[in-house]
């Protein structure tokens, strides 16, 4: 993978709220690992994709220690809020290797816990919330459901 022509499609993403990932630098910093991933789309059918990407483990450092789920959202506002013992075994995706296509989307949050449904497109931003075990994390997101014409 040529990381220069890679990054040169990708855009900053800021993890921790106010930390900002230059991708480019982050694909030299960090180790960029094969993923193959199969979950489940929100109708319940097998999806299965073989990525490329960071361990979202390295990239979190910055993230409270005591959060218990992120909040990530994309560049056009679609926003989950996601446990973090769910999305600390994925990756944020910079490439995808089962297609000669380059996927629209970059970076992709992607974690074989999650369901395709939550596979946030364009990621802008990570960062880390502390919720109470009452709290519903669906009070923190915005999933953007598009209205019947």
């Amino acid at each position: 993978m040529n990381a220069e022509s890679l990054a040169d499609r990708l855009e900053r993403t800021r993890i921790g709220g106010d930390v900002d990932i230059d991708l480019r630098e982050a694909i030299e910093r960090f180790d960029v690992v094969d993923f193959p991933c199969e979950t489940r789309c929100g109708s319940g059918d097998p999806i299965a994709g073989h990525w490329r990407g960071i361990e979202l483990a390295a990239l979190l450092g910055d993230i409270d220690a005591g959060a218990t789920h992120l909040l990530v959202e994309s560049t056009d506002g679609f926003r989950v809020c996601v446990p973090v013992a769910a999305a600390i075994e994925g990756i944020l995706a910079v490439d995808r290797v089962d297609t000669d296509v380059f996927p629209r989307g970059l970076p992709r949050l992607v974690a074989p816990s999650l369901s395709g449904t939550r596979f946030v497109r364009r990621v802008a931003t990570i960062e880390g919330r502390r919720l109470p075990p009452s709290a519903d994390p669906a009070d923190h997101e915005d999933l953007l459901l598009a209205e019947a014409p």
